[in-house]
């Protein structure tokens, strides 16, 4: 009879199980506007602009998925959203937006209020990308030409996410950017993105370069390849490529010479003497060239020994040089040597912090680099021209 009972008490259970499951929060797609980008800009009428990219997803066999622009204007972040209900007749869904973008002008007076709301709001989610738009509005950056993807919030992802193959932007999303806003001893960059002609003269949305803060405000913004320096200083190189141009010895011949990167590890050291500190910055990179415009035979073991000491100095000096500019020209450590301090330091830490800034601005930087070649891609040997 126990035994009856336990096996009508599974069914019971069982059957519940099926009849009383549900989506607690399922929505019909019809009735939502699914927000992909966002872009804020400075208000004519109220303080800020915010235009959302939203998807328009038919129904049907056949959906075809496109996007439409809606903008409209408020006080604050969170007013512009609900705002927004007025224009589309629909409140936003914010789970799949992919970027914010950030125009100059409101970078510039700081940012804090729009990463406030997209880390507050129970509806947003804080691993959105986050960019500072290099046009007159961030608004512009939307009304660019899609290449691939119809949805160019989505096509902007892809770009961001492809950074491992480049190294020319770097990768922030907005809860890592608040973060770098609270720890000691860094300062927070983002991804600059533009809007880029194609054949034909139309403009396409592009990722590159990088905006620097000093707490929530902009105050610059470096180009593709200093960005590449940052990355390999910041320990962030994940791939991409190392164009060097060396010249052969004895000749005014120079030879372009690209390399892979194939892995790349910085490690940063804080070395103290007395009440001076100065920072110790090894670069061990591992690559395979790729191409070899030249006849010169680098592959060989002297020549392969040649094109390491070449490309580890051309290295050397890049990076030096990004690292002095940051220091002469921003100020700001987005390095992180003194979060390294901070970390590993403590006590030292708490007796510089306070005037951080301005020893940063004259901290020694020694930079030493060590390239790794792995091989020559599918030749063993340079290609060669037949002599007339």
């Amino acid at each position: 009879m126990r035994n009856v009972k336990l096996i009508l008490l599974a069914i019971i259970i069982l059957i519940n199980s099926f009849v009383t499951t549900a989506c607690w929060n399922y929505r019909e797609v019809e009735n939502l506007a699914i927000v992909a980008g966002t872009a804020v800009d400075k208000g004519e009428k109220a303080r800020y602009k915010l235009t959302v990219e939203i998807v328009k997803i038919a129904a049907g066999n056949n959906a075809i998925t496109e996007s439409k622009l809606i903008s409209v204007e408020g006080d604050t972040i969170f007013d512009c959203a609900r705002n927004a209900i007025s224009v589309s007749g629909k409140r936003l869904y914010w789970s799949h937006n992919k970027i914010l973008i950030i125009s100059k002008e409101i970078a510039e007076k700081g940012v804090i209020e729009m990463i406030d709301w997209f880390n507050r709001d129970s509806e947003t989610r804080a691993n959105v990308h986050l960019a500072i738009s290099t046009e007159n509005t961030a608004e512009d950056i939307f009304k660019g030409k899609e290449v691939i993807q119809s949805i160019k919030a989505f096509e902007m992802e892809e770009m961001l996410k492809n950074e491992n193959s480049l190294s020319k932007a770097p990768r922030t999303e907005v809860w890592e950017f608040a973060n770098n806003m609270a720890e000691e001893g860094i300062y927070g960059c983002t991804a600059a993105v533009k809007l880029q002609k194609m054949d034909g003269g139309e403009k396409t949305p592009a990722v590159g370069g990088t905006a620097i803060f000093k707490g929530d405000k902009l105050i610059g913004i470096v180009g593709e390849e200093e960005t590449k320096d940052i990355l390999f200083a910041q320990d962030n190189i994940k791939g991409g490529l190392l164009v060097e141009t060396v010249k052969e010895k004895d000749k005014d011949k120079e030879i372009p010479i690209s390399f892979e990167i194939f892995k790349s590890k910085t490690k940063i050291e804080p070395v103290f003497n007395k009440n001076q500190v100065k920072m110790n910055v090894d670069i061990e990179t591992t690559v395979t060239l790729a191409e070899l415009g030249g006849g010169k035979n680098f592959i060989g073991e002297k020549g392969r020994e040649e094109l390491v000491k070449l490309s580890e100095t051309i290295l050397k000096e890049r990076v030096e040089k990004t690292i002095k500019k940051i220091q002469q020209e921003y100020g700001t450590d987005v390095f992180g040597f003194g979060k390294k301090i901070y970390e590993n330091h403590y006590k030292e830490w708490q007796k510089i912090k306070d005037n951080w800034d301005e020893n940063f601005k004259n901290l020694q930087v020694n930079v030493k680099t060590k390239i790794i070649i792995k091989n020559s891609a599918m030749l063993s040997k340079p290609l060669e021209v037949r002599k007339n």
